[in-house]
């Protein structure tokens, strides 16, 4: 089920089994929270949260079995947590036949299990990236009800610097309801100012400048990451993969969805992938794949230092 329909459903029923499984770790923990706040007094002493590598079936076991103290129910949840089929059917089978009512497993993992979702006491959770128009509603509500307001432009263009990603979202606007003081409304200029912009659009934001032949601009974003602490074999090195990137989706014909996964990126960046390829010729591209790969070797193999490969990457990348 979706995220939503999850938290709808926790006023009919408590399943003894939740799998949240997805790439948007903020909604794990907003997803536990509502759980432990239905179910659980005195969280401190009925709620437990363990990391899943390691964890045995041994280990696991005494803790879902305690009854709770003074409180409805206990909260057991995992981080990371891909068991075996054979353990959830051996040692595991009474957990996942949800013989122990008086406790609640939460299961929180990034990547799929198909062993955990074939049990049918299981209750799935999606807690995938949200669309742009989703987060950009939710960011104006957060806002909101820290007493700003806050535009559909201004959210969109926060959305748009943080990547998609709720947990930045969130923090950017809390962040943002402090900076603007007694003021009514967090404005774009509020956001342009004290927003902290993600890594990845910063890349993003230095090839579009140079896709668009915007050099002066394309520069001085360099110089802006460069004076804010990153160094240059970072630098080269996401500048080398942001581009192996674009490469990679220009001759592609899989779906957004599919190259996410691959890449290990948000759906999002490959939706601005897709944008930017066409401003760069595919001959291009590939020539400045090769000539990146070659600088990066170079410096690591110490014929350049990394400052001058990444010039030369960068003059690559402002040369027909």
């Amino acid at each position: 089920m979706e995220y939503a329909e999850f938290r709808r459903s926790l006023n009919k029923e408590v399943m003894p089994v939740y799998l949240f499984e997805g790439e948007e770790v903020y909604l794990f923990e907003t997803g536990l929270k509502a759980i432990t706040d239905l179910c659980v007094t005195s969280p401190e002493i009925n709620a437990v949260t363990l990391q899943g590598d390691g964890l045995t079936p041994e280990a696991l076991l005494p803790l879902v079995s305690a009854l709770p103290f003074l409180s409805q129910k206990r909260i057991v949840a995992v981080r990371d947590y891909y068991p075996k089929s054979s353990v959830l059917s051996g040692a595991l089978s009474p957990l996942m036949r949800g013989d122990f009512s008086d406790t609640v497993f939460v299961i929180m993992n990034q990547k799929s299990c198909d062993a955990l979702k074939k049990i049918k006491t299981v209750r799935v959770v999606s807690c995938g990236r949200q669309d742009a128009a989703t987060l950009s509603k939710w960011a104006i509500k957060r806002a909101e009800s820290g007493g700003k307001k806050l535009s559909v432009t201004a959210a969109n263009l926060l959305v748009t610097y943080t990547l998609s990603d709720m947990i930045k979202i969130a923090n950017e606007v809390d962040k943002l309801i402090c900076y603007v003081g007694d003021a009514d409304e967090i404005t774009e200029a509020d956001i342009e100012n004290a927003v902290t912009k993600d890594s990845e659009y910063k890349i993003y934001e230095l090839t579009d400048s140079i896709g668009k032949k915007n050099y002066e601009k394309a520069l001085k974003i360099l110089n802006d990451m460069i004076y804010g602490g990153e160094q240059p074999q970072k630098l080269l090195s996401n500048v080398y993969f942001y581009m192996r990137r674009l490469f990679d989706v220009a001759i592609s014909d899989k779906p957004d969805s599919d190259l996410s996964k691959i890449f290990g990126v948000k759906e999002f960046a490959i939706k601005k992938a897709r944008e930017q390829v066409k401003m760069f010729k595919l001959k291009k591209l590939k020539k400045t794949v090769d000539a990146l790969a070659d600088y990066d070797y170079m410096a690591k193999s110490g014929g350049l230092d990394f400052g001058s490969a990444l010039n030369l990457a960068i003059f690559n990348l402002t040369t027909d």
